[in-house]
């Protein structure tokens, strides 16, 4: 932080004036106000030139006072991330959800045991489940017309 203790106090004190020009959109009246008295406390310095320290304080109360916040509580300030999305699954996520365990997992588990057999020595395997949904994809283009319509229908069938 680039404030001292006081310093922050002192932003802390003009905080509901600033709030209300916010609000009436006078906040250009302000600024003259704020410098007289920031200045006369610290002044400027060569390594802290004034147009530099202006800039600092008007981006802290803008930081700090967004309009878009204004009324809200802390906890509404941030996206809910726990709302669950609704999506249909793909064609292959409903044939895996739906033949998984009487039909799928054997030929699946079989094929990626042999897949990693036939591995060259040193080798980056393809990740479980990437494999396990290229093959799913595979396998549902080999079903028969009846087991791909029954997924489709399942498929548009999801709420």
């Amino acid at each position: 932080m680039w404030t001292t203790a006081e310093q922050l106090t002192f932003l802390q004190d003009f905080s509901l004036e600033y709030k209300q020009r916010q609000a009436n959109s006078t906040t250009p009246h302000i600024w003259p106000k704020i410098f007289e008295q920031w200045f006369a406390r610290w002044p400027p310095s060569n390594e802290q030139p004034m147009e530099d320290t202006k800039k600092k304080l008007k981006r802290w109360f803008n930081n700090h006072h967004r309009g878009a916040d204004a009324g809200r509580g802390p906890a509404e300030r941030y996206l809910d991330l726990t709302k669950k999305t609704s999506r249909k699954l793909a064609g292959y996520q409903v044939y895996l959800k739906r033949f998984y365990k009487p039909k799928l997992q054997s030929i699946i588990d079989e094929g990626y045991n042999t897949y990693l057999k036939g591995l060259p020595e040193g080798a980056k395997a393809e990740p479980r489940l990437a494999y396990t949904n290229r093959r799913a994809i595979e396998l549902l283009a080999a079903e028969t017309d009846d087991i791909k319509a029954e997924v489709e229908r399942e498929r548009l069938n999801q709420s």
